[in-house]
């Protein structure tokens, strides 16, 4: 039985927010471990995390029409 569009966007959703969460936790640990983190690895967290958000907004978007 094929799976609906929203039950897929609810996976897609659930995988997104997991990775978020495991870049903030990333970010967090760095910055217990290092009294200078690096700064790379801290913006490429920062970038995922924003990427992330914005596709939580067009997949929520895409869901109400």
């Amino acid at each position: 039985m094929p799976e609906s569009v929203e039950s897929v966007t609810e996976d897609i959703l659930k995988e997104t927010r997991n990775i978020y969460i495991s870049a903030q936790s990333l970010i967090r640990r760095l910055c217990d471990k290092f009294d200078e983190p690096p700064r790379d690895l801290i913006d490429m967290c920062e970038d995922i995390i924003s990427s992330i958000g914005m596709i939580e907004v067009a997949v929520k978007r895409s869901l109400r029409k």
